[in-house]
C-alpha cells in the first residue's frame, strides 16, 4: 500500500469504480426503455475479505457492492435489477504471474474449499443467470463464486448474532438437472456435487464449534427420495 504513487490510486479508482459508475448512468434511458433490464457488475471476493496487496482494488470492488445494493433500491422503480459476482482466483491471464509462484497457489488452494482455481465458465455462467428471466426476483445481491472462500466469514458472523453458540443446523440446498445420465457434462456434475454434498459438508465442518458449544445441538440435512430407492 506504501508503495502505490497517487496516479496508481486515480487510475484504480477511475478504472474499477468510476468507469462503471458512467457507464451505468449512460446506459440508464436505455435500460429503463428496456422494461425489464439487469445490471451485473464484476466484482471479487477483495470486497469482503482482506487480501495481501489488495487494499485500494479491495476498496474499489467493496464500493462496488455497495453501488449494487443503491441501484437495486434506486432503479426498482424502472423494473430494473442489479447485481454483482464476486469471484475469487479464476484461471484468466489477469493473474497468470501472481499464480506462477507455486507457494503461493498452495496458499491459494489452502484457502479455499473446493481445493482449486475456479473456470472463467463458472463465472460468467453466474453471470448469464442473473440476465435471465429465472433470477427475475433477485436484485441487490453480491453472489461470491469462489470455491467456499468466504465461508469464514459467514461463521464469523453467525458465531456473532449467537454468542458463540449454535443450537440448530439446518443444510437445507440442493438443486438438480432433468438429463439422463449420458448428457450430464462435467461440468453438470461438478455443480451437482459442489451444491449437493459439499456445501452441507464443509457448512457443518465450520458451524461444529459453534454446535459443539451449545451442549444440545441438532443437525438436519435435507435429503430426498432420490438417495433411498
Amino acid at each position: 500500500m506504501t508503495e502505490l504513487t497517487t496516479a496508481e490510486i486515480s487510475r484504480l479508482m477511475d478504472t474499477n469504480l468510476g468507469s462503471t459508475f458512467h457507464i451505468c448512468q449512460l446506459a440508464y434511458p436505455l435500460l429503463k426503455a428496456s422494461g425489464i433490464a439487469s445490471v451485473v457488475f464484476v466484482s471479487s471476493v477483495s470486497g469482503f475479505v482482506s487480501l495481501k496487496s489488495m487494499s485500494v482494488q479491495g476498496a474499489t470492488k467493496g464500493a462496488i457492492n455497495q453501488l449494487t445494493r443503491n441501484l437495486a433500491c434506486e432503479w426498482a422503480k424502472d423494473n430494473i435489477r442489479s447485481n454483482a459476482v464476486a469471484p475469487w482466483y479464476i484461471k484468466t491471464s489477469m493473474v497468470e504471474k501472481v499464480l506462477s509462484n507455486k507457494e503461493y497457489v498452495e496458499e491459494v488452494y489452502s484457502r479455499t474449499p473446493l481445493g482449486r482455481l475456479g473456470d472463467p465458465a463458472e463465472v460468467s455462467s453466474v453471470v448469464a443467470f442473473l440476465c435471465l428471466p429465472a433470477s427475475s426476483y433477485i436484485t441487490g445481491q453480491i453472489i461470491c463464486v469462489d470455491g467456499g472462500m468466504t465461508r469464514e466469514d459467514l461463521i464469523a458472523k453467525v458465531s456473532g448474532l449467537f454468542n458463540g453458540k449454535l443450537d440448530i443446523l439446518v443444510n437445507n440446498v440442493g438443486t438438480n438437472f432433468q438429463k439422463e445420465t449420458t448428457e450430464v457434462t462435467e461440468e453438470d456434475f461438478r455443480f451437482l456435487v459442489s451444491t449437493n454434498l459439499e456445501s452441507a459438508f464443509h457448512i457443518s465442518q465450520l458451524a461444529y464449534p459453534l454446535l459443539k458449544s451449545s451442549e444440545a445441538a441438532s443437525v438436519v440435512f435435507i435429503s430426498s427420495i432420490a438417495g433411498v430407492v
